[in-house]
């Protein structure tokens, strides 16, 4: 059986009317109201520590404000096609079955399309190192399955809490914040000015965290790995200032802005050496980069979205107008979000790159800046200013729902959501 989800979000936050999601099963297409898709999450025979992990995953679920999950026990797997079909009845549009096997050192997993009776996928995930790991484990496969991509269950947002904002010396701290549990950890702390931290995929896979670190004579850029900072060797050396860093998906190119201008780093495999290029026309100071597969790059610059066009080396101004700043792409979704002035306040807004729409996303008092896409493309990290303080901040563009994620007696600033996780 095939599942495609053709359109998995956006809402009533940029559409008037309710949502819908069209399904190809089978060949054919069919589809089914977006608001919350309705699953029932059963465990069968299950021991404590499983139950555990599919109510976790019941709670993982609603989390995202587009399924709503509902925990049942048997005494069995089904056997019989009504024994599926009987909860399309109940208004499920798909069961999960959980069995535990091999003495409990795994999980059996089985999903099925409720109104055709049909597996959709089944397979065994070994034990995880914690409950809740392994509840994320299994809602993963439910997303990549039912919404065609990857979830965000899992994922962090790392971000740079100031604590001694406004002083002679500042002591500012990198921190991490894991979404789905609301986890605030403190990596590393630096007694410099830390700005615009990035996820960086290493050539080994590990995850590192470049950012820009501000010192008496320029703005340079540092890497974290495993506890420990290096300075990230450019060819413009201790020169000027560089802020915004952007990797390509498949990890082998990256651009950054140097002192307004953009630079594009790349490994040149014929001839085995590392190739620093600078763009011919970036249009004005160069922000917030994003690097598209295709090798184009949406940045911000002169206070406008632009686009520069790697097959034409050219620049063009994306579908918006006004004072707009900070842009973040989601390429798969086709989306851009920024910060725009709006009535005197940056709000967010939602530009839409195959519809040539834009849609504001937040409204109120309170400057909302420095967005970041989540893996899945519903959600969106970003700083509420509010008086002295600032707080990281998620919205769900589906149920346009807000959550503060950090203390409002806090300056916390430059969220930058990681890359997906792979469970």
């Amino acid at each position: 059986m095939k599942i495609l989800m053709a359109l998995t979000l956006l809402g009533s936050a940029l559409y008037a009317q309710e949502p819908l999601l069209h399904i190809e099963i089978g060949g054919q297409a069919t589809t089914m109201n977006a608001s919350r898709i309705k699953v029932v999450c059963v465990g069968v025979q299950l021991p404590a520590e499983g139950e555990q992990v599919v109510r976790d995953m019941c709670k993982l679920f609603d989390m995202t404000g587009q399924v709503a999950a509902t925990m049942v026990s048997q005494t069995s797997i089904p056997h019989e096609a009504e024994q599926i079909h009987r909860w399309s009845k109940d208004g499920y549009d798909f069961a999960i079955y959980v069995q535990m096997v091999d003495d409990t050192a795994a999980l059996r997993w089985w999903l099925y399309d409720t109104a055709e009776v049909a597996m959709i996928a089944g397979t065994r995930f070994q034990r995880r190192p914690s409950i809740h790991q392994w509840a994320q484990t299994l809602a993963s496969a439910f997303w990549l399955q039912v919404m065609g991509g990857p979830s965000s269950f899992g994922s962090e947002i790392v971000y740079v809490k100031k604590n001694s904002r406004g002083k002679k010396h500042c002591q500012d701290t990198i921190c991490s914040l894991q979404w789905d549990t609301g986890e605030i950890k403190s990596l590393i702390n630096r007694s410099t000015s830390v700005i615009a931290p990035a996820w960086y995929i290493m050539p080994s896979n590990d995850r590192a965290i470049l950012f820009s670190e501000i010192k008496p004579t320029h703005v340079g850029l540092m890497m974290l790995h495993q506890g420990k900072v290096s300075s990230v060797s450019l060819p413009q050396g201790n020169e000027g200032t560089i802020v915004g860093v952007a990797q390509h998906p498949d990890h082998d190119t990256f651009v950054y802005c140097h002192s307004g201008n953009l630079w594009r780093y790349e490994k040149d495999t014929v001839r085995e050496k590392v190739l620093y290029r600078k763009f011919a026309d970036t249009d004005g100071p160069s922000i917030c980069p994003t690097m598209l597969r295709n090798g184009d790059i949406i940045y911000g610059a002169g206070n406008k979205i632009k686009r520069w066009e790697k097959a034409t080396n050219t620049v063009t101004v994306v579908g918006t107008n006004g004072y707009c700043i900070a842009p973040t792409c989601h390429e798969d979704m086709g989306i851009i979000v920024y910060s725009k002035r709006t009535q005197g306040v940056m709000q967010l807004w939602l530009y839409d790159m195959v519809r040539n729409v834009n849609q504001q996303l937040t409204h109120g008092l309170g400057d909302k800046t420095d967005p970041s896409i989540s893996p899945c493309g519903n959600l969106v990290a970003f700083c509420h200013e509010k008086r002295a303080g600032s707080v990281i901040c998620v919205l769900n563009i589906v149920t346009e729902e807000i959550q503060s994620l950090t203390p409002t007696n806090q300056y916390c600033a430059y969220p930058a959501w990681s890359p997906a996780v792979l469970l």
